[in-house]
C-alpha cells in the first residue's frame, strides 16, 4: 500500500515544495502499552525503508506511533521511546525527512509523560502529537492540563500538539476518565487469566 501511495503522490505533483508544506506519512510501527503482546500494525523498518527509498519519501514528514490500547494500566516506558529512537536512527530519519512527529495516546501519556523527556531534549526535530482514538471517550481537561504542565515545565510546550476529544464539562470528563480506569482494571484482570 505504501509504495503505490508514494507513486500517486509523485504522479499527482502533491509535493508543493518549501518548508511550510509537508505530507505526513503515518504508521503505528511499534507495539506499545496494552499491545506489547502483539506485533506492530506496520513493520517500522519495512515502512521507513519503502518510504525513504525514493525522493518522495524524503520530501515528506513522518508521524510514527505505537499500537496501544487506551485501557492500558501502564504508561509509555523509556524502553518504548528507546526502540523508537533506534528505529529512527537506523534510517537517519531526522536527516532524511521534513520532520518527525511521535503520535501518543493522551490517556497513556498522562500516566508518565517523562518517558519522552530525553528524546525531546536530544532530538530537536521531534515533536509529539497527543491524540484520542475514535472509539475512545473524550478525556478530561485535567489530563490535558497535566500533560501541558509537564512539558511547559521542561520548556518543550511548543513541540506538543493535540488532536483530542475533550469532555465539555469537568464532571463529564471525570466520569469518562473513571469509566476508562474501571475498564482498564477489568481488562487487565481478564487478560491476566489468559
Amino acid at each position: 500500500v505504501v509504495g503505490p501511495t508514494l507513486d500517486a503522490i509523485s504522479g499527482l505533483g502533491l509535493l508543493l515544495g518549501g518548508d511550510d508544506n509537508a505530507i505526513y506519512l503515518n504508521a503505528d510501527v511499534l507495539p506499545g502499552p496494552g499491545m506489547r503482546h502483539a506485533e506492530a500494525r506496520v513493520n517500522g523498518d519495512d515502512f521507513l525503508e519503502t518510504c525513504l527509498s525514493g525522493e518522495v519519501g524524503r520530501e515528506c514528514a513522518y508521524s510514527l506511533g505505537w499500537s496501544v490500547d487506551p485501557r492500558a494500566l501502564g504508561p509509555y516506558t523509556p524502553n518504548d521511546v528507546s526502540e523508537m529512537r533506534s528505529l529512527m536512527n537506523r534510517h537517519s530519519l531526522i536527516e532524511r525527512s521534513k520532520g518527525v512527529v511521535l503520535a501518543v495516546n493522551a490517556r497513556v501519556l498522562s500516566k508518565d509523560p517523562s518517558a519522552f523527556d530525553d528524546i525531546l531534549d536530544e532530538m530537536t526535530g521531534v515533536q509529539l502529537l497527543v491524540w484520542t482514538g475514535s472509539g475512545e471517550p473524550p478525556v478530561s481537561g485535567g489530563i490535558i492540563d497535566g500533560i501541558v504542565k509537564h512539558f511547559r515545565g521542561r520548556g518543550a510546550e511548543e513541540r506538543i500538539g493535540f488532536d483530542c476529544q475533550i469532555a465539555p464539562t469537568y464532571l463529564s470528563g471525570l466520569w469518562n476518565d473513571t469509566l476508562v480506569t474501571l475498564a482498564s482494571i477489568h481488562w487487565a484482570i481478564k487478560n491476566s487469566w489468559h
